[in-house]
């Protein structure tokens, strides 16, 4: 008897560990590139009014893909009346909220910085979400290297001259010897990556979503 409950003790702190660990798996959703490529095709050349409009809008237009794709958002703080945006410093959380009052009144947002900025966006999908980054030179060998290993629904990265990240963009189309990105802020839409000036953009990467 006693070896049975020893046994039953044993069985339910393995089976409780290993649900603690798919638990910390933040990639458990998975991802359906087909529908974050759509939406990325549908809102480049405009907004959707679901997500506070940011004059920068790059980042913001991402974030929206990825929830598109089905990339669940962290939980976070509600739009309080009458604030307009307010943002959540905390680069752990990645997600944006819309609260709507009355008619009347425009929309109230609560978002965190990792859904609208840049450094903050690469630092929560790289370091919190574990994503997997590669460079590639703007150059014809650095492009044939990117096309073979990059797919529709990957996030392209754009560095300026100082090894900076700039700007995002989402991989929404690929043929045998091109890859085309689409984005905000400068608005794009399937825009081949052989007409990027590498003079402006000398690097190119890829978060490689899953």
């Amino acid at each position: 008897m006693k070896k049975w409950v020893l046994w039953f003790l044993f069985t339910v702190t393995i089976l409780s560990g290993c649900q603690r660990a798919v638990k910390k798996n933040p990639n458990k959703e998975g991802y359906d590139r087909k529908l974050a490529v759509e939406y990325a095709l549908k809102y480049s050349e405009h907004r959707n009014r679901n997500y506070p409009n940011m004059q920068l809008n790059c980042t913001n237009f991402v974030s929206q893909c990825l929830v598109a794709g089905g990339k669940k958002q962290d939980k976070g703080e509600n739009p309080e009346r009458g604030t307009r945006i307010r943002f959540d410093s905390d680069i752990n959380r990645w997600y944006s909220k819309k609260k709507v009052w009355d008619s009347k009144r425009p929309a109230d947002f609560y978002t965190s910085a990792a859904f609208v900025r840049t450094d903050a966006f690469f630092k929560y999908w790289t370091e919190v979400r574990g994503l997997e980054l590669k460079k590639y030179k703007n150059t014809f060998a650095g492009r044939e290297s990117l096309i073979k290993e990059a797919v529709p629904g990957d996030v392209f990265v754009f560095y300026d001259g100082e090894g900076q990240i700039i700007h995002f963009g989402l991989i929404t189309a690929k043929e045998d010897n091109d890859l085309f990105y689409s984005a905000n802020t400068k608005d794009r839409k399937n825009f081949s990556i052989c007409n990027i000036n590498s003079s402006y953009y000398p690097v190119y990467g890829v978060l490689f979503v899953k």
